[in-house]
């Protein structure tokens, strides 16, 4: 999951190339959908909980999370997205009652470290309104979750199908709103343009957050959330190959310390899974 994840904020920048990011985030949903909806069951009695889902995960936090990619890089971008992980579980221990140990709560506040030194390196480059439509949109993500992980009955699948479908039309509302020159962007699109958007609705959405879904629906969210930490390494080592970006020096302590963080959180889990096997 983590490698999909990390690997479609690499292809998501390099479709934006081309294509507004709205516009885009849509392309990628409406992809979702038509790949998954003729497979699952349809929500019945669940649409209002998947209508909410659609908005607050994916409809506001990507117009959010994209228009800010736009003017940041990768590297920048998915580190201050991990701030999603810290977000959710601080969501899930006001709402559900998730409480993370003293050594999870070190673990994520380590790697908040790391993404504090990137919030100083997009600051110093005067990004100030990506930096806030970033942390918002993680937010927003959050509460979307929280409504996924206390959703029951109808299977993490088909509420990502369901979703995704709802989220089409807002997204493109949104689009045509605040974006300009649909038309000539979509016309003119390559080869290359469009299977990056393929690659982003079926790989990183349809099987990425598809696995996601179905890990929230069985895995406490303090266990769960940690590994979307590893996502920015990922990410960081896609946009040197392929995109020929750069990181500072204070990106990549950044990247190594989110690493500690998630490996200290991680650590715990093996401990307990050994000393349950052992009682």
């Amino acid at each position: 999951m983590a490698i999909i994840f990390g690997l479609g904020w690499v292809f998501t920048k390099g479709a934006m190339s081309h294509f507004p990011p709205v516009l885009l985030a849509a392309f990628r949903f409406a992809v979702t959908a038509l790949v998954l909806v003729w497979f699952v069951r349809m929500p019945t009695g669940k649409w209002r909980d998947v209508a909410f889902i659609s908005i607050f995960a994916f409809g506001i936090p990507y117009s959010l999370s994209y228009t800010a990619m736009k003017d940041l890089d990768v590297s920048t971008s998915v580190l201050l997205a991990q701030m999603e992980a810290p977000a959710l579980i601080l969501v899930a221990a006001i709402l559900l009652r998730e409480t993370p140990t003293t050594r999870q709560a070190f673990g994520i506040g380590l790697a908040l470290v790391g993404v504090v030194l990137l919030i100083g390196v997009v600051f110093g480059q005067g990004n100030v309104l990506a930096v806030v439509l970033s942390l918002a949109s993680t937010v927003v993500w959050a509460l979307g979750q929280i409504k996924v992980r206390t959703l029951t009955g109808i299977g993490g699948f088909s509420t990502l199908a369901w979703a995704s479908l709802f989220a089409v039309p807002q997204l493109l509302l949104i689009s045509f709103v605040l974006e300009t020159g649909h038309a000539a962007v979509i016309s003119t699109a390559s080869t290359g343009s469009w299977l990056a958007v393929i690659y982003l609705g079926v790989v990183m959405t349809a099987l990425g957050i598809g696995i996601w879904y179905q890990l929230l629906g069985r895995v406490p969210v303090i266990r769960l959330a940690p590994f979307l930490l590893l996502v920015p390494l990922i990410s960081i080592l896609g946009s040197v190959l392929l995109l020929g970006e750069r990181p500072t020096l204070l990106q990549l302590l950044g990247g190594l310390i989110i690493l500690a963080g998630v490996a200290i959180v991680l650590t715990e889990r093996t401990a307990n899974d050994i000393a349950e096997a052992i009682t």
